[in-house]
């Protein structure tokens, strides 16, 4: 090959990957029919620029808890192109913990065990699994990615799974849970490269990830190797910090500051 080709052809695998991380809050708006709030879309799209800087995302699945379970408040993605399309909307129930009295709204968020609250936030989803020990209805495991905010999800047991009362505004123990059907579109069109966005109403999310750092004290990211799956090894090589920049020198980290001294929080 010649040094000219061998040159452009690096050039244009350079520029596809970047647009694969630049994913745009108005081309989600768009894909969405402007059914997306643009602060929803804004909130997710800054989160994946603080935590996926190297790495490619096939899928981008979006709740927003913001909206009442009544509401088609879940979207899902392919933004493995230039442009992002959408793949399906639907209802998706929210942690019933996270109910005060109004049945069908979201507005109290846990990071914390037996909470059965919905936890706000930047996941990957993780590896597939039988759900409850059921060989023909699986799950996905998630890794929060924001700690103080979702890192206890694993301890937790928040998956994403199918659900036969997401559309009508059944509640879960705290996972992102959609309609069997849905589920299975999903899992159809692959989910191994793709990422979970939840929003609600927090003000604190919105700072976390205009800024990605936190307030006093300051935590680092310390993603442990055992807790990487599948989607990670998939990916090219690059650090196990593959969601984060371990040092915190270039995007700081997110964080809840009321909770970080509380590794259980």
């Amino acid at each position: 090959m010649k040094p000219t080709t061998l040159i452009a052809s690096l050039l244009c695998m350079c520029a596809t990957a970047l647009s694969l991380a630049e994913i745009k809050p108005q081309d989600l708006v768009q894909a969405s029919n402007r059914t997306l709030s643009s602060d929803v879309a804004l909130n997710a799209t800054r989160a994946i620029r603080c935590a996926n800087k190297q790495n490619r995302i096939d899928t981008l699945l979006i709740a927003d808890m913001n909206l009442t379970s009544n509401r088609p408040r879940f979207y899902a993605f392919n933004v493995s192109g230039k442009k992002p399309v959408l793949i399906t909307r639907d209802y998706i129930a929210h942690g019933k913990g996270s109910e005060r009295g109004l049945r069908g709204i979201a507005q109290r968020f846990s990071n914390e065990p037996n909470s059965e609250a919905t936890s706000l936030g930047l996941y990957q989803v993780g590896e597939q699994y039988n759900f409850r020990g059921q060989e023909d209805v699986l799950a996905r495991r998630l890794n929060g990615l924001m700690p103080g905010w979702n890192d206890n999800a694993r301890i937790r047991g928040v998956v994403l799974h199918g659900m036969a009362s997401a559309r009508a505004g059944g509640r879960s123990l705290g996972c992102p849970a959609v309609d069997p059907t849905i589920y299975d579109k999903l899992e159809g069109i692959g989910l191994s490269r793709a990422m979970l966005w939840i929003d609600g109403q927090d003000e604190d999310l919105s700072r976390a990830v205009a800024t990605c750092t936190m307030r006093k004290p300051t935590l680092k990211f310390d993603i442990i190797k055992e807790n990487i799956t599948p989607f990670a090894a998939e990916l090219d090589p690059v650090p196990v910090s593959f969601a984060f920049n371990l040092s915190c020198r270039n995007f700081g980290a997110f964080g809840r500051p009321a909770l970080c001294n509380s590794a259980m929080a």
